[in-house]
């Protein structure tokens, strides 16, 4: 991008267009280190992604097909499929809105971005594109299902608290990636995003990482993130390996083969010692 002076920038505002359609915002897209920042929410519906905001920790996650992005204010990267973007812009609040790369989001989720510097034009084109998220095969789903109703029977804030779940639901439950050669057969990292609805949302603690959506389900149980289920299949059998968190994964630099190579190390020698 183009840098324009200051005063052709204050007194030209920013059109953002997608599709041949202009966008409408509540709070003006900015420029800020020669990348354009919008509203979050509404250019992430307007691309079809789902999006969710935790005021809390100023962390913003959206969903479209086998995409997921993350991006938490004024941190120096982002995360696309649970692997590690560095940004050339921050994610920020103004006017109490919170703005996000427009670039960055834009091309995450499979558009073209052009900037015409001189108009201060962004257009962006976004071919229909299916789904591309695949079903999970069902024994990937069984091993998920279980794995929810151990955290409900589990989860300490129900305990203490007698709430109930009364319901559940998954909500992402796909194939982050697959790795050949770290063991004797193919691994697989799914990665799952699940809900739990409680009879009575005023008796539970929101401790840690806990995320609550607008309908009063529960979307975040624990502090290390979302769980990613490392699987192997051998002899046409599906196994749980163990559990990685995103939040873990994120502390270690974002690396997703370094953490499960540590993961494998730590069952192995779990397997050694007894």
């Amino acid at each position: 991008m183009a840098t324009l002076p200051s005063s052709v920038m204050a007194a030209q505002p920013i059109t953002v267009i997608l599709n041949g359609k202009q966008l409408q915002f509540d709070v003006q897209p900015v420029v800020e280190n020669d990348r354009v920042l919008v509203p979050l929410r509404t250019v992430f519906e307007a691309l079809g992604a789902m999006v969710n905001y935790d005021a809390t920790t100023e962390t913003i996650i959206a969903t479209k097909g086998q995409t997921r992005i993350r991006l938490q204010t004024l941190a120096t990267h982002g995360f696309l499929n649970e692997e590690v973007i560095r940004l050339d812009a921050l994610a920020k609040v103004i006017q109490g809105r919170t703005m996000v790369p427009l670039r960055f989001v834009s091309e995450a989720f499979g558009a073209e971005v052009e900037w015409d510097a001189v108009s201060r034009t962004v257009q962006i084109n976004q071919a229909g594109q299916p789904e591309l998220e695949a079903a999970a095969p069902d024994d990937v789903h069984s091993i998920a299902w279980e794995f929810i109703k151990n955290d409900i029977a589990h989860y300490r804030g129900f305990e203490s608290s007698s709430v109930k779940i009364i319901d559940s639901k998954i909500t992402r439950l796909a194939l982050v990636k697959k790795f050949e050669q770290l063991a004797d057969t193919p691994i697989y990292v799914y990665a799952l995003e699940y809900r739990l609805l409680p009879d009575d949302l005023s008796k539970v603690v929101l401790a840690g990482g806990m995320q609550v959506d607008e309908a009063g389900w529960l979307m975040e149980t624990c502090s290390m993130g979302s769980p990613q289920l490392v699987i192997s299949r051998k002899g046409g059998k599906t196994s749980l390996i163990g559990i990685l968190w995103t939040g873990t994964v994120m502390e270690e630099g974002g690396d997703l083969e370094a953490s499960l190579k540590a993961m494998l190390e730590r069952n192995y020698q779990n397997l050694t010692t007894k």
